[in-house]
């Protein structure tokens, strides 16, 4: 099984999410997750 990419999975994730602190909080969070699905690739 593949891996879906990257914007499928986000399409996927980022409507169940509610809500953030703050618009920092969000690209905080986004970025962890994409460091993070980035180093499940390789």
């Amino acid at each position: 099984m593949g891996k879906k990419p990257l914007l499928q999975t986000l399409a996927d994730v980022l409507p169940r999410i509610n809500w953030f602190l703050s618009l920092e909080d969000a690209r905080e969070k986004i970025e962890a997750w994409r460091v993070e699905y980035s180093s499940t690739l390789g």
